[in-house]
């Protein structure tokens, strides 16, 4: 059983994106997605065609991800966001990406 402060007790997933001082925009985004949302779409993962899966599989290998889409279960997307922590990336020195769990 996961306590109150565990994966399980996340409500949504957080992507925020800032311009960085070399950024030629202004421009702002705050995406929040429910994590019921992220649980319903693996389930419905089951509907995708196998060929499909496959394209999506060799993409994630052609970026270094070893990553089966039909063997996702809900416990590994936790461990996954889990392990995302608050991460924050910068791209090309312009923008910031900060992704984290509420």
């Amino acid at each position: 059983m996961v306590d109150a402060s565990g994966p399980r007790a996340w409500k949504y997933l957080r992507v925020q994106v800032e311009p960085g001082p070399d950024s030629e925009k202004s421009d702002r985004a705050k995406i929040r997605v429910p994590f019921k949302l992220i649980r319903a779409g693996l389930k419905f993962a089951a509907f995708i065609p196998r060929d499909v899966h496959d394209k999506v599989n060799q993409a994630f290998r052609e970026k270094g991800m070893d990553v089966d889409l039909a063997r996702i279960t809900p416990q590994d997307l936790e461990e996954i966001v889990g392990n995302l922590d608050d991460m924050t990336v910068e791209v090309d020195g312009r923008d910031k990406v900060r992704i984290f769990c509420e």
